[in-house]
Order: structure tokens, then C-alpha cells, then sequence
């Protein structure tokens, strides 16, 4: 059986670069080149990115099962998804108050900026202009 070790040490000889954190959605989403997508591959491997949260499929696909039997690794006996409720009841509002900028920014360009503006923004520019 493979044996995992975790290093505790830190290599002197090695500036700690910061890693950057890439969602599984956008990778999944995102209309990116193949030699954006070789750059973040190598940037994996290197350590100076990681996927974080993975979406369901990239983790199958790492750890070698189907996709259903994460799906069911992640159910508790009940059937239920083991999300916390106090999440799922959270509103679309709530989750972008509470997101960052560049969380913002990357849900724009995965989602199209013509679609947030045509059902979010213009929306509200001509309910505001006719009660105005």
C-alpha cells in the first residue's frame, strides 16, 4: 500500500512563493486555451496553485472512482447532502454580500457579463427609473 509522508521541514534553500487558489467550477466553466490550461497544470504540479473546492467529477477523476460513488460518499444515512442547512438556506444575495471582489469578478466572467446585467442590473435601473 502507498504510504503518504508529510514533510515538516522547510527547504531553506526555496523562496515560499504564495499559492494561488483556483475554484474546480471555473476550471470546469471557464473557456480557457490549451496553453492556459497547460500553465495552471504546471502550476499544480509545481505547488503554486491548488483546486479548491474541486467540483464532484475533477475528484472522481483524481482518486480513480465514479462519480456516483463520490456522490454517495458525500450523503449520510438519511440520503441527505452533508451541507449544513444554515448554508443551503443562505440567499443568492447573501453568498455575493459576503463574497470578495475577485470571487465577484471570476462569477461575471464564468457567468457571462451580459447575463448578470440583463437579470440583475437593468432589471432594477428600470423598476427605480418608473418609481422615480
Amino acid at each position: 500500500m502507498f504510504r503518504y509522508s508529510e514533510t515538516t521541514e522547510k527547504s531553506t534553500s526555496v523562496p515560499e512563493r504564495p499559492v494561488r487558489r483556483i475554484r474546480g467550477q471555473f476550471l470546469a466553466r471557464a473557456h480557457l486555451s490549451r496553453r492556459q490550461r497547460a500553465k495552471i497544470a504546471a502550476d499544480l504540479v509545481e505547488g503554486t496553485a491548488v483546486i479548491a473546492p474541486p467540483t464532484i467529477r475533477q475528484a472522481a477523476m483524481v482518486a480513480g472512482v465514479p462519480v456516483v460513488e463520490v456522490t454517495k460518499a458525500r450523503r449520510n444515512g438519511n440520503g441527505k447532502s452533508r451541507r449544513s442547512s444554515s448554508k443551503a438556506a443562505e440567499t443568492l444575495a447573501q453568498h455575493i454580500a459576503r463574497s470578495s471582489l475577485a470571487e465577484r469578478i471570476e462569477a461575471a466572467r464564468t457567468v457571462g457579463v451580459d447575463v448578470v446585467w440583463d437579470s440583475m442590473i437593468s432589471p432594477v435601473i428600470a423598476t427605480e427609473r418608473t418609481a422615480g
